[in-house]
């Protein structure tokens, strides 16, 4: 995981605004000076607190290390080995993470949403959106879901598995259509605005977790079908990447213009594919290049080892590390 973030950082500091220019190509020179300012603290998953920031989309890469860093302080309850004090510790945490962010969100009455609000963009943004302590609940939601996933088998009846899918799907339904009321102009209401804050993003973890638990336990039918589908495999892998690339190169393409762009939906079909694709190609080398060979060297630092001689072709063993990176990077994930 670090080798890609610190590629991604010597590449928005040195080379992103030699790729291209054009009449608002300052705004790639104003990223790339940010990130010859600012580049450690992404180094050292600090930038949600520290703006402007190196590698801006990487805010929650940094609050994902953080609160990884912090759960220990429930996993320690949890790996006793009891079950009460397991969900006592995830039920507690769980509920103390929504009282504190609530009280939070209520107190500096934030907006559910920024559009038409362009004087609350960086207090909403620097204060609430990036802000470890309001992303912490989805994050202990997941850690609940990982626990019952571990520790529960689920049977249900075919009655019982529609209902259980058609209430996701209802959750799920209220979640993105419960957008659309606070994103008028004339939307004026606190409370319901820091209830949303508070709460919109724990539902969504609960969402994903229901779907995750029914599929795992063989209920997910055919959408468990479609999401195991062969065509994800690879561009799982290169996810990440993806992630940590696309913004600055996406910023290249839109700033080296020199007309005024114009709307439509084939020419923003066709950017994106094109944005896309670009991502997509300078993952799939770097991956190769760089994340590969050091996961494996990693892997083999720690005495795993990097898998017996029969899982490469002719049962011999491997003639060197790209034989080694290919595998782990095409290899199907593990069962279960």
């Amino acid at each position: 995981m670090f080798p890609l973030l610190a590629v991604a950082v010597l590449f928005e500091a040195t080379y992103l605004h030699r790729m291209a220019d054009g009449p608002v190509w300052e705004m790639v020179e104003d990223q790339v000076n940010r990130c010859r300012t600012y580049w450690w603290s992404t180094l050292l998953y600090m930038q949600n607190y520290l703006t402007p920031a190196c590698v801006g989309q990487t805010w929650y890469l940094a609050i994902d290390v953080q609160l990884h860093i912090l759960s220990p302080i429930i996993l320690f309850w949890v790996l006793m080995g009891k079950q009460r004090i397991a969900w006592a510790a995830l039920l507690s945490g769980l509920a103390a993470i929504l009282t504190a962010s609530t009280t939070y969100i209520f107190i500096k009455e934030f907006p559910s949403t920024v559009m038409g609000r362009p004087d609350r963009l960086f207090d909403y943004l620097e204060n609430y959106y990036m802000n470890t302590l309001t992303r912490a609940s989805p994050f202990l939601v997941g850690m609940l879901f990982g626990y019952i996933v571990k520790t529960k088998k689920l049977e249900m009846s075919k009655i019982v598995t529609v209902c259980y899918w058609a209430a996701c799907f209802t959750l799920s339904t209220f979640i993105i259509y419960a957008t659309y009321p606070i994103s008028q102009p004339d939307w004026d209401n606190q409370v319901a605005d820091s209830l949303y804050n508070s709460f919109i993003r724990p539902l969504w973890g609960l969402f994903i977790g229901c779907m995750i638990f029914a599929c795992f336990n063989g209920y997910g039918g055919p959408i468990n079908w479609f999401l195991s589908l062969s065509v994800w495999k690879l561009q799982s892998r290169m996810s990440y990447g993806i992630y940590l690339f696309h913004y600055g190169l996406m910023n290249a393409v839109n700033y080296s213009v020199i007309t005024p762009p114009f709307f439509s939906v084939k020419s923003y079909a066709f950017k994106f594919l094109a944005h896309y694709s670009l991502s997509f190609a300078v993952t799939f080398f770097l991956v190769v290049l760089i994340d590969a060979p050091c996961s494996t060297l990693f892997k083999m630092l720690l005495g795993g080892g990097v898998g017996n001689s029969s899982t490469f072709p002719g049962g011999g063993a491997s003639s060197g590390a790209p034989e080694i990176a290919a595998q782990g990077l095409f290899a199907h994930p593990a069962p279960g």
